[in-house]
């Protein structure tokens, strides 16, 4: 948060809920009277129709008089410059980067000032800044897709070069918003991936629940990013489902918006606020709240009072970890639609170590979650209905170079995929010696005379008070054996704040859930 920040500072902490405005009819006017209706304290807003520098920045201060006369806080989203190769006001000025090969939303400095200079302007959203990065954007011309690289053009160089380049090239952008007073600057993931090289550069994670999310999976791991990299936790509860909308229920909407306030989240959103009518829609001159309007006002408007929090994701203590560098493989092998290009890069494929981290997953899970894929964007893997609840035990993702203080009280770590600091492997290495760690590792990073000492298939190893499960497959019956009893309970998602556990029986259809315990 920059020093020269006007934002009020009661949004600062606390937990806020909101929406995304995306498709609604005449997305230029804000609706403060449904936003009072549904309980939104703030709004996600899609930028669109770019007049002059002069007139956008007159525009800003117009929308920024009305969200402060309405006590409402506004969010810009730039998502339209990931989908069109220019957006050229009427003065001339290219809105999207033009300086080199990367392809952003760039604000010009009086209009970017002009929304800075509002108490209730909160910031800037880069909407699946992720999937342009490892997709390379998503801009058509003539039904040919045109690849352009977001935050860094990665072919050709190493994993690490090109995560390095593409953390380097996001802090700059990071420290240029921050040092002209933008308060927050978020991604919203819809890959469950590169939260922590994004956390990195200087950007708040905003993962999905719902969408083709796993909603208690993507947020674990960006709690991971939080806490490594001292950020906030923001979560865009999202109707759309494939091509879907709504693709979710409204049942399925309450209880996701429940869980982002159970997991500690500081921000949350539904997307979206009246595409296809979805949370109001306007009949005979009335504004009318649909069934999913209801749940969001239930929500805010019942629930939010009734629960009061004594926690967030800061407390959040973890019992099993995945450490793993954040090569962005979510499940791209083998894909029908995916390119098989991790980080943007052609010459960077999946590997059995990229995928390790998936495999992991599925032996956390108690086997629920496929092992070839996170999300339901894969639906070679996810032939069937979606599913926002997985089981789980407290699990919690972080990179290669996460330190011994955020490990401390883990019982069981999975150590995957290309890279692993030395410090964070001695910290793993001591925690299991003098704490009775479980760790689970491909011979690549267990202790030289286990791995000299291993052959094939899983083996067990003995150090300290605790032990090596070295392996070949993270989601064999072998390994899912050796540490089941630190897995939970098969039915149950179950998360650890400070001195409570918070239990969760999970429904049939995995989109519900019952407090089983506290």
């Amino acid at each position: 948060m920059s020093k020269e920040c006007n934002l009020n500072e009661d949004f600062k902490s606390g937990f806020w809920f909101g929406v995304d405005n995306a498709g609604d009819p005449d997305k230029r006017l804000i609706n403060f009277n449904i936003l009072k209706k549904l309980g939104a304290q703030f709004i996600v807003y899609g930028l669109l129709n770019f007049d002059s520098v002069e007139e956008e920045a007159q525009k800003a201060k117009k929308i920024m008089a009305d969200c402060e006369e309405n006590g409402v806080y506004f969010l810009a989203n730039t998502d339209l410059a990931n989908w069109v190769r220019t957006i050229t006001g009427a003065d001339g000025y290219n809105w999207i980067n033009d300086r080199d090969e990367c392809h952003y939303f760039r604000f010009p400095d009086k209009v970017l000032a002009a929304y800075n200079s509002s108490p209730y302007f909160a910031g800037v959203v880069y909407d699946e800044a992720e999937h342009h990065q490892i997709d390379l954007c998503w801009v058509f011309e003539d039904g040919i897709k045109i690849d352009m690289p977001f935050f860094s053009d990665t072919n050709n160089k190493s994993f690490q070069e090109a995560f390095d380049g593409f953390v380097e090239y996001g802090a700059r952008v990071a420290d240029g918003y921050h040092q002209k007073g933008t308060p927050y600057l978020l991604v919203e993931h819809v890959w469950p991936v590169l939260f922590h090289g994004f956390a990195k550069a200087g950007f708040t994670p905003a993962y999905k629940q719902m969408k083709e999310s796993w909603s208690n999976l993507w947020a674990v791991i960006a709690i991971g990013a939080a806490r490594q990299y001292g950020r906030e936790l923001w979560t865009c509860i999202d109707l759309w489902h494939l091509q879907d909308y709504p693709g979710h229920s409204p049942e399925e909407l309450k209880y996701n918006m429940i869980f982002s306030y159970l997991i500690g989240c500081d921000k949350a959103y539904v997307e979206n606020l009246a595409y296809e009518g979805s949370l109001y829609s306007n009949q005979n001159g009335v504004d009318v709240l649909s069934e999913y309007g209801e749940a969001v006002a239930w929500f805010t408007g019942e629930y939010l009072p009734n629960n009061k929090r004594a926690y967030t994701h800061r407390d959040y203590m973890p019992s099993v970890a995945i450490i793993r560098f954040d090569d962005s493989d979510n499940g791209q092998h083998q894909s029908d639609y995916w390119k098989n290009q991790l980080l943007g890069s052609r010459t960077l494929k999946s590997s059995g170590e990229t995928r390790e981290w998936l495999k992991a997953w599925h032996t956390i899970t108690h086997r629920t979650v496929p092992q070839q894929a996170l999300s339901w964007n894969h639906q070679k893997w996810y032939n069937f209905p979606h599913r926002s609840f997985a089981p789980c035990n407290s699990p919690i993702v972080y990179d290669e170079n996460v330190g011994a203080d955020d490990l401390e009280g883990l019982e069981l770590a999975f150590l995957c995929g290309l890279y692993m600091s030395e410090a964070t492997l001695e910290a793993v290495a001591g925690l299991v010696k003098n704490g009775g760690l479980v760790v689970v590792t491909s011979p690549r990073f267990a202790p030289a005379e286990f791995a000299a000492a291993y052959a094939d298939g899983t083996a067990e190893f003995a150090d300290g008070r605790g032990r090596w499960v070295i392996t070949d497959d993270m989601a064999c019956g072998e390994v899912y054996e050796a540490v089941k009893p630190m897995l939970g309970d098969s039915g149950e998602m179950a998360y650890r704040f400070g001195g409570r556990t918070i239990a969760l029986k999970i429904s049939e259809d995995g989109n519900s859930f019952q407090k089983s315990r506290l």
